[in-house]
């Protein structure tokens, strides 16, 4: 029963909640409390979801700009080691 308070608690604390989650809201819940509390974990379900998806737009570009870093490191690596096989590279050593 703790366990499942506890729980509760730290999530209606985590949504910035203004009602603090009490014991009694679990034994003897009043309506009005239970309703707040439902309501609040409702609209943070509903409004996570959307922004979610706000979210992929972006993901999808870190991720492209991710594979493009890749693909130049690829290339100065690539010019490095021809540069050095030519024998005009005078570094001794190439940090990543």
């Amino acid at each position: 029963m703790m366990n499942l308070f506890n729980k509760i608690r730290e999530l209606i604390s985590a949504l910035d909640c203004p009602w603090k989650f009490t014991l009694k809201d679990l034994l003897k819940p009043e309506a009005d409390r239970t309703e707040f509390f439902l309501g609040t974990i409702l609209n943070f379900l509903i409004h996570s979801g959307s922004r979610l998806n706000e979210l992929n737009p972006v993901l999808e570009d870190l991720t492209n700009l991710g594979e493009q870093q890749q693909e130049v490191e690829a290339r100065v690596l690539q010019r490095y080691q021809s540069l050095m096989n030519q024998g005009k590279g005078r570094c001794l050593s190439f940090k990543k």
